[in-house]
């Protein structure tokens, strides 16, 4: 079947149907993950094609680290996330600043549907880093700036 957001023709249904198989399969995933090479061991018997990943980075964090990574990255994330909107909605910002602040955010809403800044080791998760420090510093300098 087909949807308006193209999660069932990119395959997004089927992606977190086999992540539920797994969890199914292998409940204990949920306390303490597995190592990263036998995360779709489970999820690849049920997809069409084989895959390495669930292409949605806070599924495969649930799958390798288990509930206690995920709820480690989802503080990681939240927090970065807040800091990035309070800069870019700051009227003591700069334009550039501004649109700093951006990234970190794309980059978080981009790994919902792709595996990116907590799996490979390219650009992609080294700026998202490097974005996410420059966003806190400018906002921690921005806010002691305006302490008395």
């Amino acid at each position: 079947f087909a949807d308006a957001r193209g999660l069932a023709s990119a395959g997004r249904w089927d992606i977190y149907k086999a992540g539920l198989y797994t969890l199914s399969k292998d409940p204990k995933r949920l306390l303490v993950g597995c190592i990263s090479g036998e995360n779709m061991l489970y999820s690849n018997q049920v997809l069409s094609d084989a895959r390495s990943h669930h292409h949605d980075s806070f599924l495969d964090v649930l799958m390798i680290s288990g509930v206690l990574g995920l709820a480690l990255v989802l503080v990681m994330v939240v927090t970065i996330g807040l800091k990035a909107l309070r800069l870019a909605f700051s009227d003591r910002a700069a334009p550039s600043e501004r649109i700093l602040s951006l990234l970190p955010l794309v980059l978080i809403e981009c790994s919902m549907l792709e595996s990116l800044i907590f799996y490979f080791s390219v650009f992609v998760p080294l700026s998202f880093f490097l974005f996410s420090g420059l966003v806190i510093a400018t906002w921690d300098d921005i806010k002691q700036s305006s302490d008395p």
